[in-house]
């Protein structure tokens, strides 16, 4: 499915727990043109992610243009884009390729869960203000791979931070054209540069 924003401006804007993301993608989907996505959750819930768009176990989000952003601010947590792995859900696939990514909190996230599937985030251009995260939350070997061959991370303090609980598997690979402005932080991590 391609969903082309080209000319509109797409709002969410509420306080409802249970609106927690703007898209939810279940399959195979590519954002495309020079319109905007903005979600903003107003409630003050500290326990649960609000996102932009969501990309669930098994999907594949492309981004090739466009602006994603999340304004929520009241809330922990808020990511522009999430990217899960699940128990054995299937692999996720995130790419970026152009447009522009913003979060007050984390622009991009991948959740990994899995040590059978792996969260894969691809990004090749576009320009990412706030941080980009891979997470693993508990003490399994948790599978994803972050590849950075283009586009620019403006970071501030801490642009690529991988956090682990325990022995993930997480591959780090940053080379061609990208710019990444910012710290790097990594537990259980290999970095290549």
């Amino acid at each position: 499915v391609t969903l082309d924003i080209t000319g509109k401006t797409i709002t969410m804007v509420t306080d409802d727990d249970s609106k927690y993301a703007m898209i939810l993608n279940y399959g195979n989907l590519t954002i495309v043109g020079d319109g905007k996505l903005s979600y903003h959750y107003t409630g003050s819930n500290n326990s649960d992610a609000f996102n932009t768009v969501e990309s669930a176990p098994g999907s594949v989000l492309t981004v090739k243009g466009g602006t994603i952003e999340n304004l929520s601010d009241n809330c922990l947590i808020a990511y522009a884009i999430d990217g899960l792995t699940n128990g054995n859900g299937g692999d996720v696939t995130v790419n970026i390729e152009g447009g522009k990514i913003s979060s007050k909190k984390i622009a991009v996230r991948i959740f990994a869960n899995s040590t059978t599937n792996t969260g894969n985030l691809n990004i090749s251009g576009g320009e990412i203000s706030g941080r980009v995260i891979i997470q693993s939350s508990n003490a399994s070997a948790n599978k994803a791979a972050l590849n950075i061959t283009g586009g620019t991370i403006e970071g501030g303090n801490q642009a690529i931070n991988i956090g682990t609980d325990g022995s993930a598997n997480i591959d780090v690979t940053i080379s061609g054209t990208a710019t990444v402005k910012g710290a790097l932080k990594g537990e259980g991590a290999d970095f290549a540069i």
